[in-house]
């Protein structure tokens, strides 16, 4: 197999150039060595062999696949080339077989070709997917490529959520081609769900890319841009024991001595009120969301009926820097309609903020009810926005 693949000579297309740098002549050629070595396969049949097996059992897959090989080796492209494709079209199924056509498909250029026999190996053999999944962003740079891609991830292939969870298997230089199938995938039939989309934009936060990990949130998952996302609380479910898929959206913490829920009020189905009953005893944050702002002053408003729990200091609305931990946000008052307060983001050491509704131990006034109507932030005289 060495000796073949590293025959190979021009490849028909700039994609499946990048195929081989990737998935790599050697590592085809590991690849199945692997898959001999799980066979138990040391020496290849003679050939007399191979032709009296198919003698007997015209259909012998791997009789073809080694009548295949031999023709390789003794430079006989062309009828190796035919008899894989008569092994091929026996079954899916033998990983040899679709290895040899993913080498032939690679050698003719014939990105949809490849993209069907990658496709066959992820299933059948799901460990190579560290080897495979590379090669798939690789041919993503090609419009060909990614067109064979998308309409594959469209079918939703059992190794689909791998591929876009697993982000150890984007290669650097290949994440801008990653943003790209998510975009092109929104438009089809089968979209990148949240836990798809999260993966990546986490990944993308924690290389301190957060204000393009947020934008391409909120473009993904058709949420409405703005300071704080979902401020009116319409996609949070706090009953949900699932974290929250993005850091940019309500996360709760189930804080012992609190709970929350939401209300909506008869005849306005739209309108969403975040409860928050609290005992007095809670200590901690109730709820969060990251914002990414510039630097610059801001003001934030809580609508909400009643501002006994907050002016007491039971629950308290609180914006801190990340990373550390320093407060920013200025304590609040009771106005019109809802309480506000003032906050200023730092030119340094604030490139991510966090919003929480933080719980403390008080008097009395600090048991009960707390009814939220919305959140949101505005700029003051002067200052920016978010970064996305």
């Amino acid at each position: 197999m060495s000796a073949t693949v590293a025959s190979v000579g021009v490849i028909a297309r700039p994609l499946l150039v990048g195929v081989l740098a990737l998935a790599g002549l050697s590592q085809l050629a590991a690849i199945n060595n692997d898959l001999l070595a799980a066979a138990g396969s040391k020496h290849a049949p003679a050939r007399a062999d191979l032709q009296a097996r198919l003698a007997q059992t015209p259909y012998d897959q791997a009789a073809l696949r080694g009548l295949a090989s031999a023709d390789r080796q003794n430079g006989n492209a062309t009828s190796a080339h035919a008899l894989l494709t008569l092994a091929g079209r026996l079954g899916w199924r033998d990983s040899q077989t679709e290895l040899m056509l993913l080498e032939d498909a690679v050698r003719q250029g014939d990105a949809n070709a490849a993209m069907r026999h990658i496709d066959a190996l992820l299933r059948r053999k799901p460990d190579l997917a560290p080897r495979l999944m590379p090669a798939l962003h690789a041919m993503a740079t090609d419009k060909v490529g990614r067109n064979a891609l998308l309409v594959r991830l469209e079918s939703s292939p059992p190794w689909r959520k791998e591929f876009f969870t697993r982000i150890d298997f984007i290669p650097a230089q290949y994440q801008a081609v990653h943003e790209t199938l998510l975009s092109e995938l929104a438009k089809t039939g089968k979209p990148a769900g949240a836990e798809e989309i999260s993966s990546y934009v986490a990944a993308l936060a924690r290389q301190g890319e957060v204000g393009r990990a947020r934008k391409l949130w909120t473009t993904l998952t058709d949420t409405k841009p703005g300071l704080v996302l979902d401020p009116e609380f319409e996609r949070f479910d706090p009953g949900s024991s699932v974290p929250a898929p993005s850091p940019f959206e309500w996360n709760a913490s189930r804080l012992p001595g609190t709970e929350l829920r939401i209300t909506v009020e008869a005849g306005t189905p739209s309108s969403r009120d975040l409860v928050v009953d609290t005992d007095g005893s809670a200590h901690g944050t109730v709820l969060a969301q990251a914002l990414v702002l510039k630097p610059g002053r801001y003001r934030l408003f809580v609508a909400t009926p009643s501002t006994t729990v907050l002016a007491a200091g039971g629950l308290k609305w609180t914006v801190r820097c990340l990373p550390g931990s320093k407060t920013i946000s200025t304590g609040g008052a009771a106005v019109a309609l809802g309480w506000q307060s003032d906050f200023e983001v730092p030119a340094m050491g604030c490139a991510v903020q966090r919003l929480s509704l933080e719980a403390r131990r008080a008097d009395a006034l600090t048991v009960g009810e707390a009814r939220f109507e919305k959140v949101w932030a505005l700029p003051l005289a002067g200052s920016g926005g978010p970064l996305s």
